[in-house]
């Protein structure tokens, strides 16, 4: 079926110049320093307020050194010692860590790489909306609200601590480029939507397949109903352009495989945890000044997803009679999106978590919320449209979305962002673990042994400075193997804990002193020191937050000394 003649003319667009899409990457770049004050101003010095940045900087880092020194072993982290492939336990983010890794191997602060590419994040997110929906509604002011909205949500900032869910860009183009397919038939045009799927593939494996997912069911309407030109041509051309993704992504999925395989799925109550509810939709993060307080208590951690009410009411114009067949497609997708990010609480994703199925290794349905706001961007666009065509005035259509643009950014506001210190340079223990030869080393405490599991991450974030193989480790996934280190060494130093560490061959421990309760710390202390034919104390050193106190280890003969 051809489109209409309206939707024919929405296609045609003023052709975008390089000068102006400089001035509007400029302003999203404002709007995103401004809305996520004080973060431009320490941006070599601190993160969110949260475990998850030291983890994406040990990701960047690792890429860098595996990129440069040991290409061959890509996703061989020293993390989570002996085992390998580790990268893969979580996303590894590659497309960022290759875009990071000149800068960090030339002694760029990776602190300050990350939040680049952090705030880049967003900042080409709305650039990339923008585009799309300056395309569809041939509007610059209503493609600048859709930035907004994309770039700006609530959800944006309930995930500020995640790298890798704030490199949406890719989304936004891919849809572009299909439109541009779908009015050509050219193979350049199929070739292009499918080099943003990879790179959305390559910057984030849950994105990557949630916009695949979007696409089946948006582009599939879209090639039926809305092309201009021949079926044929506008088929091949995005055949050739999945075949260039998949020639990527299949290789580039093994490792992710692999580590499925080996440390097995998502269980259903792990899945329920992270899946989204009705009211979830109502909730914000608590810093949202308008909404915080009201609604903050209605949804957990990663399930808050409202979208503001600005962009409902814009969204909801779009829909007045009669609504184009673009966006009634795009609507579809968006009823899909909801339903998904629901999870267990859906009506279809819980069809999709069969054993095998690549749903059944994503831990959190409810950030399929992304694409809920992806539409709702275009839906605010197209409010827009509609609002400024009931304007009256050439000057009130003028005003119309800068008073959106201007009540959205006060409906998203949620500075100031809290943030914590992150040091730049190596710790005195750390520094001395540096000038030792390659070794094996446990930090304690450790997660699931009375401790936050933010320790794990710092301790992960500061094996940067010395790279040895560590046995600790946090990620997406823990295989059963460090489960049961974690379940021996809540006795440690008993016999069996000793075993398991004399197995790893544990070189060194590391005692975070001011981590433990005085008390626990104490019959620690005097149970390490009733054996010191294990235990030999190298010495103690300033820590982050107080002391560390290190161990070298020293493996008597099984007849001269008992592990009991």
């Amino acid at each position: 079926m051809q489109p209409s003649q309206a939707e024919h003319a929405a296609s045609t667009v003023r052709p975008l110049t390089l000068a102006k899409l400089a001035r509007v990457t400029l302003g999203f770049t404002g709007l995103v320093v401004l809305c996520t004050w004080p973060q431009g101003m320490r941006l070599g010095e601190a993160v969110a307020d949260h475990f998850d940045p030291l983890f994406s900087i040990w990701r960047l880092k690792r890429l860098a050194r595996q990129i440069f020194h040991d290409p061959l072993h890509l996703f061989d982290g020293n993390i989570f010692y002996p085992e390998t492939g580790t990268l893969a336990n979580s996303d590894a983010t590659f497309l960022e860590g290759a875009l990071a890794a000149p800068f960090i191997e030339a002694g760029v602060s990776a602190v300050l790489v990350y939040n680049v590419l952090l705030l880049g994040g967003m900042v080409a997110s709305a650039v990339g909306m923008y585009v799309l929906a300056r395309r569809l509604t041939r509007s610059d002011g209503a493609a600048v609200v859709a930035g907004i909205v994309f770039a700006l949500t609530p959800y944006r900032i309930e995930h500020f601590a995640h790298l890798e869910l704030q490199w949406a860009q890719w989304m936004p183009l891919t849809l572009w480029a299909l439109h541009r397919t779908l009015e050509t038939g050219r193979v350049k045009d199929g070739l292009l939507t499918g080099f943003f799927l990879l790179l959305q593939f390559l910057s984030s494996v849950y994105y990557g397949l949630f916009l695949a997912t979007f696409l089946l069911l948006v582009g599939g309407l879209l090639v039926l109903f809305c092309r201009r030109a021949s079926l044929r041509h506008v088929a091949g051309a995005l055949l050739v352009g999945a075949l260039l993704a998949a020639i990527v992504v299949l290789p580039y999925s093994r490792p992710y495989r692999a580590n499925a395989e080996r440390l097995g799925e998502r269980t259903a109550g792990e899945i329920s945890i992270w899946s989204a509810h009705p009211e979830s939709y109502l909730a914000t993060p608590g810093l949202n000044l308008v909404y915080g307080r009201l609604s903050g208590p209605l949804g957990a951690s990663e399930t808050r997803l409202f979208p503001g009410l600005t962009a409902v009411v814009l969204a909801v114009l779009a829909f007045l009679w009669p609504p184009g067949r673009i966006p009634v497609i795009y609507l579809t997708g968006c009823l899909l999106a909801v339903d998904f990010s629901m999870g267990v609480n859906g009506l279809i994703y819980p069809w999709l978590l069969e054993p095998g199925s690549p749903f059944r290794g994503l831990r959190a349905p409810a950030r399929f919320a992304i694409l809920v706001n992806l539409a709702l961007a275009l839906f605010a666009a197209w409010g827009v449209v509609r609002l400024r065509g009931a304007t009256g005035s050439e000057r009130g259509r003028r005003f119309v979305p800068v008073i959106c643009a201007a009540v959205l950014v006060v409906e998203y506001w949620s500075a100031p962002l809290p943030l914590r210190h992150v040091p730049t340079r190596p710790l005195l223990v750390y520094e001395w673990l540096g000038q030792q030869p390659p070794s094996v080393v446990l930090e304690l405490p450790m997660w699931l042994s009375g401790a936050d599991p933010q320790h794990d991450a710092e301790y992960e974030y500061f094996s940067t400075f010395h790279w040895h193989r560590l046995v600790n480790g946090y990620s997406g996934y823990y295989s059963p193997a460090y489960r049961d280190l974690m379940h021996v060494m809540r006795q440690f130093p008993s016999g069996a804990s000793l075993e398991a560490l004399r197995a790893r061959g544990v070189d060194y421990i590391v005692v975070h002193l001011d981590k433990y309760d005085p008390a626990d710390l104490e019959v620690l202390m005097e149970a390490m020191d009733l054996r010191p034919a294990f235990f030999r104390s190298v010495g103690t050193f300033p820590d982050y937050e107080g002391s560390a106190r290190v161990y070298r280890l020293t493996w008597p003969r099984p007849d001269s000394a008992s592990t009991r």
